[in-house]
């Protein structure tokens, strides 16, 4: 009972953090914000003439149709490199470790991401790029594919250099 003290809470919540997750939120959020329906404009109506048929819905029903698949790759693919660029700065740019962080702590906040990161890779693009589907035809969608496969290759080949420098350690 002794540890649902708020005052305990509020240390352990770092005000910098919130608010880069809150920038993040705010840069990613127009990319998975999607308007379901159309907005109906109104009009003045002619009494004369035939009701207009409602406006089909602005996005498809199918949970992963192209323009999904695209803003996601999208994101994939920033995210990958940002980890990428860091991931150069310090392991392949020997630049040293920030002053609370050691090697066995970088190569362990490595693995579980690269776990993470490998089944997500292999189920999105099993499940967006299936035969037949949409997304396999677009000339836009392939090759962000393919980067975004080439970054896994990068993260595994970084996470074998961080095991290697934690060995070496």
């Amino acid at each position: 009972m002794s540890l649902l003290n708020p005052k305990l809470i509020l240390e352990y919540i770092s005000i910098p953090r919130v608010l880069f997750w809150a920038m993040m939120l705010a840069l990613v959020w127009p990319f998975i914000h999607v308007r379901w329906r159309r907005r109906t404009i109104v009009t003045a109506a002619v009494a004369d003439g035939p009701v207009p048929p409602p406006l089909p819905p602005l996005v498809s029903a199918e949970f992963l149709n192209p323009s999904t698949i695209l803003r996601s790759l999208i994101l994939f693919n920033l995210l990958f490199a940002a980890q990428s660029i860091l991931d150069g700065i310090y392991l392949w740019g020997h630049v040293a470790l920030p002053d609370n962080l050691t090697y066995a702590a970088y190569a362990h906040r490595g693995a579980y991401p690269l776990i993470a990161t490998a089944l997500l890779a292999a189920a999105f693009v099993l499940v967006a790029m299936r035969p037949g589907g949409a997304a396999e035809k677009s000339k836009v969608i392939r090759p962000l594919v393919y980067l975004w496969v080439g970054q896994n290759v990068l993260l595994v080949a970084s996470s074998i250099l961080r095991l290697d420098l934690y060995v070496d350690i």
